[in-house]
Parts: structure tokens; C-alpha cells; sequence
């Protein structure tokens, strides 16, 4: 496999003078790496930058509020449209639309749902009985930013109706979630454009309770510098597709009329022309990433279902069968058109599941045939039923109550478990090692996404990639600082004494979502010391790659020489990439670890390495 050397150029690449005596060089560095370990060590608390559920800082938050900076002052109006879109027309509260149908982006929608006499109602008049919604949760979802930096991604706000007050036993419970698309106001920057808002969720980790309110409530409703505030009417669906931001009703509203059926729904606020009223409209749309139950037919219906079968499904099997479950995904959106309208997690009207399984059957079908022979091809021992039961899980239904708990879905454990139906319930419970402090509890799957998502923060921050954070490199051949003067981008590259010559170094796992578009190469820049021990051969340098979700383990890359390589400045290195590599790497995956194999004369004299990127 060819692989290519050439010069980096870089002022950065001049931190020590050319000519120094080596072993200046390596006492002076030494001191420097040293005094900069600490600052390189990023702590992100998962409760205080990811999810808050603290009811002393959710509690600041109130629904009026958030409506009216959505609706410019008309936060009852706003409330009522958004119920009044589960009445038809005509019937009492339906306002002037829109109102349901029966039919929803071509598929069927229940219509009316009881849901919809809220649209009479006024949950403002009286913010302590059940008819009122509270806030109890905020969340970061930078890990949902896309690699191009296009936007930084999901910033969240959920209420629940204080009538679902689990401590009283009631099934009268309704959640709205607002998601908000924060746009990266510098584009042209990629993922560099969003630092400013990681940098201000990781700094919440620091800071007192109250403090960590304050500066919430100025990022939801203000904005920080440059950046658009969380609650803006153009943040929650304006812009169509899966990238633009979305409300959610979560509901199971008067069980003791309807027939079990709990529902989710999602709308997009389309702000109105300039002098128009309202200013901005509520609009029911599909449920991202939720598939029509009948597309998993094996006798497909329509064209629809031919389509999906076809053409969609089986080529998202590759990343379905990571065994990771947090990066386990499709590998598109779902196309819009084959995204149901309402989905139901529990009643009689089965064709609203968002459960695939029972849909798609046991027995022999063309459609099986394709996720089995996708399977094949990438060496993977699941089966088609695990592949679909995976599916399950990123929709609506399977993400809060199909899926829990299953042990059906190919991994090592049973998948975590909801809340019932919800993932952030209304009950409080006491906050570890604060006394007199409480916090709405959570359930088994939240908990389980938090460490990956502040592996995502961390990684974004002090790349493992970048040589950018204390402990994220080890070698048993050589001695490894990191170094703050000489290096090509960021704060820090790795300083590398090759004692024996030949030396393995080896990364702690990291993530490549975060780590903004991925190419068909991988590059790290080099940094050999001005005085070679042998003049015939300065050594090569290669890489293995593991990414164990993917079934990649060492899978060797290069080897590269370096026998041309400048003396005393940074070279880079370039080594082509092999198809499924790119391929799983541009996934979003959580797992890569590299060993760089540095193979040259034994000496003690420096060798740097910096900027690792693919």
C-alpha cells in the first residue's frame, strides 16, 4: 500500500532552537510538559454539563416563559394550537387549525385523541395543580452536532404535567420536550465553531448550584456571544429534516377513557410572515427515525415498502450491527415519507407500534434475505431479527418501552430500561453527597448514554488524537510527556525518547464524533531530532487501528519511512485508509484506539509527534 511523506510547514515547528544540544532540548521540554499536565486533564460531570434534572435549576424554568419568547407574548394561545392539532375541524377548542385528519405525512394518525380538550384549557392560571406543566430537564446533546459543524447540535428543555405526579399514582401524564438546532454562527470553522458552547456546558462542572442556574437560564433564553439563544422561534423546525430541531408530546392523558394508548408526536414551529398572527405556527409532522410498522412486512404493501426494503434498510445494516449501543444507528435518516405520524408505545391499535419484530416474522422472505446477506458480507454472526429488534430501539416506542430490557438485540446485555415510557420521570430523589438537594430521577438508558457523551465533550476538548490530554498515551519502550512549546496545532504534542529504538505507543479509546469530517487517509505529523545516531537509516513509523465494536482489531497501517524526512521540523505522514475503515469511522464511533509502532536507532534524543487526523 503506497503510503507519502511530506513537510508540514509550521511556525510552531521552530520552539527550539535549531542546533540546541539534544540534551538541553530534553531537560528544558521536560519542565515545560511538566508544568502543563494539569491543564491538559478535562473533568466533565455528566449531571452538571449533560443532563440536569436538579429541581432547584429545572425550577427556574417555567413552560409560559419558554412559550412566550416562542410565540412573542401568546404562550396560552401557542399551548392551545399545539393540543388543538389532535381535534378535526370544527370540533370545540380546534381553533383555525391545523387540526387532524385521520391521515398524517400518508400514514394513518389517531383522530381526535382526548389529548386534544387541553387545547381549552389554561395551565397558566393556577402553576400548582395538575393542569400546569413543570421543568424537569435540561439537556446538552453536542454529541448530536453533525461532522461538517453545520450546526452544534441539540439543546433541549422537557415539562411534564404536574397531574402525572407518580407519588399519587396517576397515568394522567403529559411531556413536552422542547429541541432546539443551535446554529454554528462560523461554518466556515466546522466543529472549531461550536467550542464556545461546549465550553460552557463543561464549565457548569465547576460552579455552584445557583450559579449553574443562572448561567442556563442566559444560554436558553439570551444566547451566548455570537450564538443564538436556545429558545428562538427559528430553532425547533423552521428549517425542515432531521437537522432542524423538533417539539415532542410525550402523552397518556385520561387513561380511565381511552384504551391504553400512550402516544408520541412531533411538530415543528414554522415562524409566519412578518405581521401575520400567530408569529409562528405549530405544525404536526412525522416522528424522526420511526419507520411505519407495515414497511417491515415481508409482503410489502406498496411502493413505500418496496422502497425500504429494497433500497433503505439493508444498506444501514453495517452500522446496526455495532456492538456499541450508543453508536449503533442508521446510517441515514430515515427518508421523510417512510416516517410514521403517531407512534404508540402501548393499546389495541397495534398498527401505530413502533415494534418491529411481530412485523417482520420468523420465516423465510426476500427482505430477510438482504439484511442476511449485508450481514455476511461484514463478517457479522447477528442474525436478521437482531438487526430489525435494533431498528426498534431508535424509534419512538422502542426507545421508551418496546426495547427494554430485551435481550434480543445481539449484545453482551439485556438493554437498559425506561422509565415507563419516559426516560426522566416526575418523582425527586435525593442528589448523592448534597444534602437537602433533589433531582428529578432518570432511568437505566439515560444513565447509560452519560459517560459516552462526556467521552464525546472530552474528546472534542483535549483530543486523545490531538496529544492533547495528560494519560492518553502510554508506551513500555519509551518515555512519553506531553510538550506545550513545540507542536503544529493546539496546546500540546507528545514527546517521544526512543531508548531502545524500537517502541509501541499506545492510546486510550476515543471518539471520532466531535472529530469533524472524516478522509480516506490518516495523518500525524512527525518531528525528528537534528542529530541522527545513524545517517543511513532514520527509521518508520506505522499504525494499527482498533475499533472492537466493529469487529476491527490492529488492523495494520503503513509502514512509512522516514528516511526522507526533514531534521529538526515537522513532516507528515500520510497513509491511505482502507474502505471499511473510512466507512466505520465516519459512522461516529466511540471506540478507536491507535498504537503507533516508531521504529528507528536506539538514542535519547527527542522525536515528536502531533495533530493525528483521518
Amino acid at each position: 500500500m503506497p503510503v507519502l511523506l511530506a513537510l508540514a510547514a509550521s511556525s510552531a515547528a521552530c520552539g527550539a532552537a535549531e542546533g540546541a544540544a539534544d540534551d538541553e532540548v530534553v531537560s528544558d521540554e521536560a519542565a515545560i510538559a511538566g508544568e502543563h499536565t494539569e491543564a491538559l486533564t478535562v473533568t466533565v460531570d455528566p449531571r452538571k454539563s449533560i443532563l440536569i434534572t436538579d429541581f432547584d435549576i429545572v425550577d427556574t424554568f417555567s413552560l409560559k416563559e419558554v412559550l412566550d419568547q416562542l410565540s412573542d407574548g401568546h404562550a396560552l394561545d401557542m399551548f392551545r394550537q399545539l393540543f388543538a392539532t389532535q381535534l378535526p375541524a370544527g370540533a370545540e377548542g380546534a381553533g383555525s387549525g391545523p387540526n387532524c385528519t385521520g391521515t398524517l405525512n400518508g400514514w394513518p394518525e389517531e383522530c381526535p385523541r382526548l389529548e386534544g380538550q387541553e387545547a381549552t384549557r389554561d395551565p397558566f392560571a393556577d402553576p400548582t395543580s395538575g393542569e400546569s406543566y413543570k421543568a424537569i430537564t435540561l439537556s446538552n446533546r453536542f454529541d448530536l452536532a453533525p461532522a461538517d459543524g453545520a450546526n452544534c447540535g441539540e439543546y433541549r428543555v422537557n415539562f411534564a404535567r404536574r397531574s402525572g405526579n407518580t407519588n399519587r399514582g396517576s397515568l394522567e401524564r403529559v411531556f413536552i420536550a422542547f429541541e432546539a438546532r443551535l446554529p454554528n454562527p462560523k461554518p466556515s470553522l466546522g466543529l472549531a465553531g461550536c467550542l464556545p458552547v461546549v465550553q460552557f456546558w463543561r464549565g457548569l462542572s465547576s460552579v455552584a448550584p445557583a450559579v449553574r442556574a443562572a448561567r442556563l437560564r442566559d444560554f436558553y433564553f439570551k444566547g451566548l456571544p455570537g450564538f443564538l439563544p436556545v429558545i428562538h422561534k427559528n430553532l425547533f423546525g423552521a428549517v425542515p429534516g432531521p437537522q432542524g430541531g423538533q417539539i415532542r408530546l410525550n402523552e397518556f392523558l385520561f387513561i380511565q377513557t381511552v384504551s391504553g394508548d400512550w402516544s408520541m408526536r412531533e411538530y415543528r414551529l414554522v415562524p409566519q410572515p412578518s405581521g401575520q398572527s400567530p408569529s409562528a405556527l405549530l405544525l404536526p409532522t412525522f416522528d424522526d427515525d420511526t419507520p411505519a410498522r407495515s414497511l417491515f412486512n415481508p409482503v410489502p404493501a406498496d411502493a413505500r415498502a418496496v422502497r425500504f426494503q429494497q433500497e433503505y434498510f439493508p444498506n444501514q445494516v453495517e452500522r446496526l450491527a455495532l456492538q456499541d449501543i450508543n453508536t449503533m444507528n442508521y446510517v441515514a435518516p430515515v427518508p421523510d415519507d417512510l416516517n410514521t405520524g403517531d407512534s404508540h408505545l402501548t393499546g389495541n391499535m397495534t398498527e401505530f407500534f413502533s415494534d418491529y419484530a411481530p412485523e417482520f416474522g420468523p420465516g423465510p422472505s426476500p427482505f430477510r434475505t438482504l439484511i442476511q446477506q449485508k450481514l455476511t458480507a461484514i463478517g457479522s454472526t447477528l442474525t436478521p431479527e437482531n438487526i430489525v429488534e435494533r431498528a426498534t430501539t431508535l424509534g419512538c416506542g422502542g426507545c421508551h418501552h418496546f426495547s427494554q430490557g430485551k435481550t434480543t438485540l445481539g449484545f453482551p446485555t439485556p438493554f437498559p430500561v425506561s422509565l415507563g415510557f419516559n426516560q426522566v420521570g416526575e418523582d425527586l430523589i435525593a442528589i448523592p453527597g448534597e444534602p437537602g438537594r433533589e433531582r428529578y430521577q432518570t432511568s437505566a438508558l439515560l444513565e447509560s448514554a452519560l459517560g459516552y457523551r462526556a467521552q464525546i465533550m472530552r474528546d472534542f476538548l483535549a483530543p486523545v488524537r490531538g496529544f492533547e490530554r495528560d494519560a492518553g498515551w502510554t508506551s513500555s519502550q519509551a518515555q512519553l510527556a506531553l510538550n506545550t512549546s513545540i507542536k503544529t496545532e493546539g496546546t500540546s504534542s507528545l514527546r517521544v525518547i526512543p531508548v531502545g529504538g524500537w517502541s509501541e505507543l499506545v492510546s486510550i479509546p476515543s471518539s471520532t464524533i466531535g472529530a469533524g469530517s472524516i478522509g480516506s487517509t490518516l495523518k500525524l505529523d512527525i518531528r525528528l531530532p537534528p542529530q541522527q545516531p545513524n545517517p543511513y537509516f532514520r527509521g518508520q513509523v506505522g499504525v494499527l487501528i482498533s475499533i472492537p465494536s466493529a469487529s476491527i482489531n490492529d488492523q495494520y497501517l503503513g509502514p512509512v519511512s522516514l528516511d526522507s524526512a526533514a531534521l529538526g521540523q515537522f513532516s507528515t505522514v500520510t497513509i491511505p485508509l482502507p474502505a471499511k475503515v473510512q466507512r466505520i469511522l465516519r459512522y461516529g464511533v466511540a471506540d478507536v484506539r491507535l498504537k503507533i509502532q516508531l521504529n528507528v536507532p536506539p538514542n535519547s534524543n527527542p522525536y515528536y509527534l502531533d495533530n493525528i487526523r483521518f
